[in-house]
């Protein structure tokens, strides 16, 4: 069981990966899944339910939903468990689950290969981008705000939300 829990860590990865490239545009020379025909995804995909249905119930989640694309293509959607325990309502394709911090592996990845494409830079401040968005510093006379400061978590921002996630 814990192999297919690697395999599941392992899957969502790649999707993170596919989906990333599919935002930021692939690395420079890359194209598509290199070496996957369709018959060897369908041969991939086919355990995968009874493979996510087992784990969700051994790591006692409640319910997911998951979806994999490749290529700009949706070959894979299911849910598994509850959206809402309470009122015993199925998860579906459709669910809406609360993120909270994992977006920031996103962002942060993004960042840095817009980095690495040159498109941006760490040191670039964040006006250049979002001329309207001016946060006040937190000490008198410091300089603008920096997409560093953002990706570290130490441009003083004041907290969005009352609410600890």
């Amino acid at each position: 069981m814990a192999r297919d829990h690697h395999s599941l860590m392992l899957l969502a990865m790649l999707a993170s990966t596919v989906s990333m490239a599919a935002v930021c545009g692939a690395p420079p020379g890359a194209a598509g899944a290199p070496g996957l025909s369709r018959e060897a995804i369908a041969s991939v995909l086919d355990g995968l339910p009874a493979r996510v249905e087992a784990s969700r119930q051994q790591d006692r989640l409640v319910g997911l939903s998951l979806a994999i694309v490749l290529d700009g293509e949706i070959v894979y959607r299911g849910a598994f468990g509850l959206a809402d325990v309470e009122n015993g309502r199925p998860a579906t394709a459709a669910t809406i689950y609360p993120v909270a911090s994992v977006t920031k592996l996103f962002t942060a990845t993004m960042l840095a290969q817009m980095c690495e494409r040159g498109r941006v830079g760490l040191e670039d401040p964040l006006q250049r981008y979002l001329p309207e968005c001016r946060p006040a510093p937190p000490f008198p006379g410091m300089p603008p705000t920096t997409l560093r400061q953002l990706a570290a978590h130490t441009a003083g921002l004041p907290r969005d939300a009352a609410v600890n996630f």
